[in-house]
């Protein structure tokens, strides 16, 4: 039995690059979500389908690899859940072509909460040996530069899980323009996210600010 490795967990910053880039032309419209053949039958309750207010991550791949919808075959403590299924119509990834990944995310304007430190967190289940999952968040600024990001990489949720609650952390600077969160899914299976929540808190940052504010070391005394 195979797992998707921690360290197959594709580059962030590329995933970023590709939601801002989307952003730029349709912030604030829904993205047409990608569907496919099911890797197994999907029951009545679990068609895929719109998720309002959700955008389907971009796929690296040419085909339609993963199909999303909200289900009433699944929940979380009587919560409603959205599923990210992967698809059988599509080829294995080429060679040296990162994991295909598919996922949903949001983007919203960062004014509200500049000068906080926010959180996003979500109960997260997920179903096969070969799936890997992750929330992410990243802020970006002027011409839709990344300020800051996180993407659990390291700490991802690898193979089948019950349903567990996990969190990203970042602080929101002055220079912040927009917010960008969801869940990142690769490999063959399913994952279900319930009981999403977008909080002010305490807790310390999870992700880590892409640029200092400040020059250092300007002597080489270190």
């Amino acid at each position: 039995m195979s797992k998707v490795p921690k360290q197959r967990w594709p580059s962030f910053g590329l995933l970023a690059l590709l939601i801002s880039a989307m952003d730029l032309f349709a912030l604030g419209q829904q993205i047409p979500f990608q569907l496919g053949r099911a890797l197994r039958r999907p029951s009545v309750a679990e068609q895929a389908g719109e998720i309002k207010g959700w955008n389907a991550v971009p796929s690296f791949s040419p085909c339609k690899k993963y199909e999303y919808g909200i289900s009433d075959e699944v929940s979380y403590k009587d919560h409603k859940c959205a599923f990210i299924r992967s698809a059988a119509d599509c080829p294995p990834d080429w060679p040296g072509m990162p994991p295909t990944q598919g996922g949903i995310y949001q983007t919203f304007k960062a004014g509200k909460y500049r000068h906080k430190r926010m959180g996003f967190s979500a109960a997260v289940k997920s179903e096969g040996t070969d799936v890997s999952a992750a929330l992410f968040m990243f802020v970006t600024g002027g011409c839709n530069q990344m300020i800051s990001y996180d993407d659990m990489y390291g700490r991802n949720i690898t193979g089948p899980r019950e349903w567990d609650h996990y969190k990203v952390v970042l602080d929101i600077p002055q220079e912040s323009d927009y917010i960008h969160f969801g869940i990142q899914v690769i490999g063959e299976g399913e994952v279900w996210i319930s009981s999403a929540t977008f909080n002010k808190t305490k807790d310390d940052p999870t992700g880590r600010p892409l640029y200092p504010n400040h020059p250092r070391n300007l002597d080489f005394s270190s």
